[in-house]
């Protein structure tokens, strides 16, 4: 299998897959190919059959692809079962995202075109989730329907602008520690518990955050993501 990678300031760096696979659910962590995941879509988009073989009946596939009534969607997308149902550029597409942290995947059908786009990544987590995944997807989606396609964020262009960010950072806590002898000086002046305020405030923040995100992270996912892993979802988000 294909070594995957974690993202740091927008370069992959090997590291080895940690999701707790205690708790996956059925629908999560199949190993699979692109060839395979074809086999798969084939089937979708032929109403359940593959072959001669009807492996599923074509009332369960509309089911399957079809959000329910009622139910406000999501950013325009509706949810079918285990399907995101939306219109893009008037295009229907039905999808089925997934995203490990080492890996990723993308599984698309266009319905009314006959096509189905399988997409695997030996690169997960969050930063390519939102710049290089959606350019290669719709592109794909773009060149089937004799588009051209859109450019977008690379993930080169995340890391360089996260590293400017983190600089800019350094230069301004370095301004600040320039100025700490004249802020002591002031905040001797202060009433104690302001002091004290102004010192822990920032450091409470800063916990909170590091630690906070990681947890409700690893908690909302049922533990699919232990402590350790959603750490590095949040440093993803960090560099």
């Amino acid at each position: 299998m294909a070594q995957g990678n974690l993202t740091f300031f927008g370069s992959p760096i090997p590291y080895e897959e940690r999701i707790n696979q205690k708790y996956l659910v059925g629908c999560c962590g199949v190993i699979s190919t692109v060839e395979d995941m074809g086999h798969y879509l084939i089937a979708q988009l032929n109403n359940g059959q593959y072959g001669e073989i009807q492996l599923v009946s074509l009332d369960s596939m509309r089911l399957m692809h079809t959000a329910p009534s009622g139910v406000e969607g999501f950013m325009g997308m509706q949810y079918g079962m285990g399907w995101l149902v939306e219109e893009a550029g008037g295009i229907k597409q039905i999808e089925d995202p997934g995203n490990w942290t080492t890996y990723a995947s993308e599984m698309v059908l266009l319905p009314e075109q006959g096509y189905g786009i399988a997409i695997i990544y030996n690169q997960g987590r969050i930063a390519p989730s939102l710049t290089s995944f959606p350019t290669f997807r719709e592109g794909a989606i773009s060149l089937l329907n004799g588009r051209e396609p859109a450019s977008g964020v690379t993930l080169k262009t995340y890391g360089l602008t996260l590293s400017t960010l983190v600089l800019l950072t350094i230069g301004l806590e370095i301004y600040a520690l320039a100025r700490l002898p004249r802020w002591a000086k002031k905040a001797s002046n202060l009433p104690v518990w302001r002091r004290i305020l102004a010192i822990g405030l920032p450091i409470v923040e800063a916990g909170l955050l590091s630690f906070g995100f990681p947890y409700l992270v690893a908690t909302m996912t049922a533990k699919t993501f232990v402590l350790k892993t959603a750490l590095l979802w949040w440093t993803d988000l960090m560099g």
